[in-house]
């Protein structure tokens, strides 16, 4: 189906649909002409599922019923009931990338109430604790193989942000990879160390919106990529984190979860 046609069925404007695909929560293909292409099947299974969440609102105005319902679920759950949103979230969208990118904007949103604030300091710690100790119940379940690539994950020195680090933990478990944890500002030293020691394929750097020092993050950039290069080790850069717009050859910006899936898929299809 092409843009303006899922935009007919759903009875939303063609610029709701395109958002949804930027977004991650609606599956597509391009066309060799560059053209988003939907097929029937997910279109269906998205607008239902959707339209449950939505409670019967207009699907043109999803992004903040949507969002405001995650954020009311991560203020209010807690646990095994936290556990279970999750796991219905997982069910309802067929993938935990899906998930993330819904999860990502609520603590945006999360965020945004607290600067503005309409949350505690320690309520916006809380959310993010309870979440990192879900994604760990949640990740101790999924099975993984002796012999599964490995994914090197950590936040630039200076950086104390890992929450993206998990949601990308959990994406990369789905799709068969374990995780190499480094977590919190890692020394560029350790990570070097660590892809020189042979074990990696793949090293998932990130660097939040705290951290807009452009110049460094070029310069850890630069020598990460070195070694990677040196090790054929893949690189990606993730995180909302002012990285150069120019990188080194072979490395990979990634701004969503989705492109993380993506980059993940061809790099196991490369093994």
């Amino acid at each position: 189906m092409a843009t303006a046609e899922v935009a007919a069925l759903a009875g939303v404007g063609v610029s709701s649909v395109k958002r949804w695909a930027e977004h991650g929560l609606l599956p597509f293909l391009r066309t060799a002409g560059g053209h988003r292409r939907f097929e029937r099947n997910q279109v269906d299974n998205f607008l239902r599922d959707q339209q449950s969440l939505a409670g019967g609102e207009s699907l043109d105005t999803l992004g903040g019923p949507l969002t405001d319902r995650w954020v009311e679920s991560l203020l209010g759950q807690r646990g095994q009931a936290l556990d279970a949103v999750m796991m219905k979230a997982r069910a309802s969208q067929g993938a935990w990338y899906l998930v993330a990118e819904q999860l990502a904007e609520a603590l945006v949103e999360i965020g945004r109430r607290w600067a503005g604030g309409r949350l505690t300091i320690a309520e916006e710690h809380r959310v993010s604790e309870d979440l990192h100790r879900s994604f760990a119940r949640i990740l101790a379940t999924m099975p993984l193989s002796p012999e599964a690539p490995v994914c090197l994950l950590a936040s630039v020195e200076g950086d104390d942000h890992t929450l993206g680090l998990t949601l990308a933990e959990l994406c990369l478990r789905e799709a068969g990879w374990a995780a190499h944890w480094l977590g919190r500002s890692t020394p560029t030293g350790e990570i070097l160390r660590e892809v020189a020691g042979g074990e990696v394929s793949m090293v998932a750097l990130s660097a939040s919106a705290a951290s807009q020092d452009g110049a460094r993050l070029g310069a850890i950039a630069a020598q990460v990529a070195k070694r990677c290069a040196a090790e054929s080790v893949d690189l990606l850069l993730g995180g909302s984190g002012a990285w150069p717009d120019v990188l080194p050859s072979g490395v990979r910006r990634i701004r969503s979860f989705r492109e993380l899936r993506e980059s993940v898929v061809r790099a196991t299809g490369q093994r």
